[in-house]
């Protein structure tokens, strides 16, 4: 596979939690915006969740209002996130605002980074934001073209070079691209604002319009932000409800010829227009996952280690061709294994829906618009299990960018 364009990872994550929620009244008086409770779990909660899927290094969570509230947020918070993500809290003593919150910690930051709004949820595909973010030295403001928000910015850009040209707090307009709250930022561009105390909208964009060192992404999917009581009260209908689809691919005879226990580079070998057919996928916006039995660990044959660093290089091949795979999950289940031999790793195993059912509640899929492609009867068994569409492709005559290309026209427009 050709080099082309890399992933362009980002490991940080910052999320701007030291607004006093005004705008929200009483229900602010006593704790923080982002610490109200939707569906029975915090709002900071819910966006924490969202970044620990893309695998974050860190997160910065930028306080001042009421901050002591936020330690005891982080004491409680899921372990496992916790061990996933290093979370880091900042406490501003005085009020520095939005960009002066984020120059605070200018030296913990790497070169490029996310800011968040702390009371914004806006479910893109991170990965597919990062294949498409050509501009390291640029700021990428994420903007929608989907969401009405009368509080949020509207924003007028160059589509053929992405960059801004100017924004706007209110146009009386449902069809404004909309800032959404989420940007890539360059870290040496706050250097450019003198100021300790300075607004990221109103000082550092404005600034980097002049110098035309500011674009945007643009995305069709909505956003949602907790910012009145109105959004407030519709939250957890919108948080819940918000669902991408999926692809679940087998591995072998499916993404690569299956001679028999794979699990080295100089094994794999490539069907044709897989790149191109997960590609698709990613623009198409569904989740891609891969979900294999593999039982020669249980057998001996080679470790889970072996398998997980085939994983990582089929990604960075993928990435080459701006394409990747969201996550892969494996069973190790040999029945006859001392160690992976247990139920729950036989409940993983397909014909079993282990996999599905683990990776429906992680990245909370929506089923009934996803497919399962494999090769074999035991992966359309799994999805009948699972109640979801199945497409069993034979190798030797089928292309997968011709069936994912297929299903995609007969439902996307249908979903």
């Amino acid at each position: 596979m050709r080099s082309t364009r890399k992933l362009n990872k980002i490991n940080q994550a910052v999320i701007l939690c030291g607004g006093y929620g005004s705008r929200l009244g009483n229900l602010t008086k006593k704790i923080p915006k982002p610490l109200l409770l939707i569906n029975q779990k915090s709002f900071l909660t819910y966006l924490i969740e969202y970044l620990v899927r893309y695998n974050f290094k860190k997160i910065f969570l930028l306080c001042h209002y009421k901050n002591r509230l936020f330690y005891d947020f982080k004491n409680k918070l899921n372990q496992k996130l916790k061990k996933n993500t290093k979370i880091e809290i900042i406490n501003e003593k005085q009020k520095l605002d939005t960009g002066g919150a984020i120059k605070n910690i200018y030296k913990k930051l790497d070169k490029n980074f996310l800011s968040i709004n702390g009371d914004t949820y806006f479910n893109i595909n991170l990965n597919n934001l990062f294949i498409r973010n050509k501009y390291k030295n640029f700021t990428n403001m994420i903007v929608s073209s989907n969401t009405y928000n009368k509080s949020s910015t509207s924003v007028i850009y160059d589509k053929k070079t992405k960059i801004i040209k100017s924004l706007k707090k209110k146009i009386n307009s449902k069809k404004n691209i909309t800032h959404s709250g989420f940007t890539l930022i360059n870290r040496d561009h706050l250097k450019l604002i003198k100021k300790k105390i300075f607004s990221l909208e109103k000082d550092l964009f404005e600034h980097l319009i002049k110098k035309k060192k500011l674009v945007c992404t643009d995305y069709k999917q909505k956003f949602y932000d907790i910012g009145s009581p109105k959004t407030l009260k519709n939250a957890d209908n919108f948080i819940l409800t918000t669902k991408k689809p999926a692809f679940f691919l087998d591995r072998d005879g499916v993404l690569n010829e299956d001679t028999g226990y794979v699990h080295k580079k100089k094994e794999f070998k490539w069907f044709k227009d897989i790149s191109k057919a997960i590609k698709l996928m990613n623009e198409h916006d569904h989740y891609v996952f891969i979900i294999s039995n593999q039982s020669g660990i249980g057998r001996g044959y080679y470790t889970e280690k072996n398998v997980k660093e085939l994983h990582s290089w089929i990604n960075d091949e993928l990435n080459k061709k701006s394409a990747y795979i969201d996550e892969f999950v494996f069973s190790p289940y040999y029945w006859k294994s001392k160690k992976y031999s247990s139920y729950e790793y036989k409940k993983l195993r397909k014909p079993q829906a282990g996999m599905l059912h683990y990776l429906e509640k992680k990245w909370n899929v929506d089923m009934k618009h996803s497919l399962l492609i494999g090769d074999k009867e035991i992966d359309i068994k799994a999805a009948e299990r699972k109640k979801i569409k199945s497409i069993k492709i034979d190798s030797s005559i089928d292309n997968l960018y011709q069936i994912t290309k297929k299903f995609l026209n007969n439902n996307v427009k249908k979903a």
